[in-house]
């Protein structure tokens, strides 16, 4: 497990909270490599082929997403018989491609071939490491070249490679805990809902038009971009996860990670929405529980 403290830290999170002058706690996340090949809302990215060319990825590798799995099947239809349910994190090779009903990949797992369906919801053409923490109070899929920082307030995943770019999450008793939406030097774009495992939350989309606060005079300027979601999961806990990013293609990387998120279920059933959602959902979804496996 990899820790950054001192500036590192301040870097990836001094424009989400406040700076670290407590000092980075003890990590107490746990990150682990995705299991093997098995044996038996809104503003989502594109499940294009990872290779970059044109049409469905017929090749490579898909991660499962979904916290609380994904069935394969014996055909490319939802009435196909379900061969089992692959866990989140499974590394599956893709063999194949149907277009019916949406589209559906054909991929081998250790010992059986099968169908998942190729909404980019549930799968992606990336490779992770799992990240899960009983004191932070959730879990999540991050990008397996990049790396993780704990401090008392926040958790930030920022590839190990380069400067400025991070998701950030925080947790707290409510929206207000988490500090105002936004940040400063960033104008807001777009107003969208977003779903993180059936909890319907505010994405927001943010561009710098001014002055942004360096932390520090070795430190990389201040990204281009910020996406934000907010959400109440119950009447105890919130949830704020920040992406700072330069392009738009970035943006796959921050979809991957909050399709991936999962925490306890809400204190108390039927929680409602984050207030000031925009538009409201046209349906509401079970709180604390990912889409049904397809």
């Amino acid at each position: 497990m990899r820790r950054l403290c001192g500036a590192a830290l301040l870097l990836l999170t001094a424009a989400v909270i406040a700076a670290c002058g407590a000092g980075v706690s003890t990590p107490n996340g746990v990150a682990t490599n995705p299991p093997n090949l098995p044996g038996g809302g809104a503003f989502h990215g594109s499940s294009a082929n990872p290779s970059g060319s044109a049409g469905p990825q017929t090749s490579g590798v898909r991660t499962v997403l979904a916290p609380l799995g994904l069935n394969l099947r014996s055909a490319a239809s939802t009435t196909g018989q379900v061969l089992g349910t692959v866990a989140q994190g499974t590394l599956l090779t893709v063999v194949g491609y149907s277009g019916d009903g949406g589209g559906w990949y054909r991929v081998q797992g250790s010992s059986t071939t099968g169908w998942i369906t190729a909404n980019p919801l549930y799968s992606s053409p990336h490779r992770f490491s799992s990240y899960q923490s009983a004191q932070r109070g959730f879990g999540a899929l991050y990008l397996e070249d990049w790396t993780f920082a704990e401090d008392t307030a926040a958790v930030a995943f920022r590839p190990q490679s380069s400067g400025g770019q991070a998701i950030v999450v925080q947790m707290g008793a409510s929206l207000d805990a988490l500090g105002p939406a936004g940040r400063s030097g960033y104008t807001l774009v777009t107003t969208n809902s977003a779903e993180v495992f059936g909890v319907t939350g505010v994405l927001r989309t943010y561009d710098r038009t001014g002055t942004v606060a360096s932390p520090g005079a070795d430190s990389p300027p201040p990204l281009m971009h910020l996406a934000e979601i907010r959400l109440t999961i119950d009447s105890q806990r919130a949830m704020r996860i920040d992406f700072a990013y330069d392009n738009a293609s970035d943006l796959q990387q921050f979809t991957d990670f909050y399709d991936s998120v999962s925490f306890p279920p809400p204190a108390s059933p039927g929680a409602s929405a984050s207030p000031g959602a925009s538009p409201s959902p046209t349906s509401t979804p079970v709180p604390g529980a990912s889409p049904t496996p397809l």
